[in-house]
């Protein structure tokens, strides 16, 4: 099977979410970002800490060591995840953003810098993790803004690009 990828169409979407984030969490307050989300035990805060972790891990990164309770993960992945969380949760929630901008900065570069000669999808796997597509980050945005009373992604060209972007929109 042979899966063409369309680097430019798939990195105009991953800014296009991440810019929806930034644009979303500017201006929230401190009780905005501790509002609970729809996953379980984790804030507004702590899915964007989720979504940085995820990319630093991509780049090759080692979450920081802290500790954290364990007895609720079922994997390594799940562990990870929350690893990266804890380690961000003594952060205030305009200093995750602030790292998150950063973070997706270095991302976009890296990806778009990406030498494809002799690897023409290997741009899109980072150490051999594979990928976050820009559902990830989409999902995550709705799973914040909801309860809030937003819409999030409600209508996110991002969002609606992802839906139409697989299998040829089937």
């Amino acid at each position: 099977m042979n899966i063409e990828l369309d680097r430019d169409h798939i990195l105009g979407g991953l800014a296009e979410i991440w810019t929806e984030w930034s644009d979303w969490a500017e201006g929230l307050t401190e009780g905005d970002w501790a509002t609970p989300s729809r996953c379980p035990g984790w804030t507004v805060q702590d899915n964007l800490a989720h979504i940085i972790g995820t990319e630093r891990m991509l780049r090759g990164e080692t979450a920081p060591d802290v500790e954290f309770p364990t007895d609720h993960l079922k994997n390594a992945i799940a562990s990870g995840n929350e690893q990266w969380v804890e380690s961000m949760r003594s952060m205030s929630g305009a200093e995750v953003l602030a790292d998150f901008r950063t973070v997706s900065a270095q991302r976009l570069e890296h990806l778009r810098g990406h030498d494809r000669r002799g690897d023409p999808e290997g741009w899109l796997v980072t150490r051999g993790r594979g990928a976050v597509p820009p559902v990830h980050a989409c999902a995550g945005l709705r799973l914040v803004a909801a309860p809030r009373g937003l819409s999030g992604t409600a209508g996110s060209p991002a969002l609606n690009w992802w839906s139409t972007s697989r299998d040829g929109g089937r």
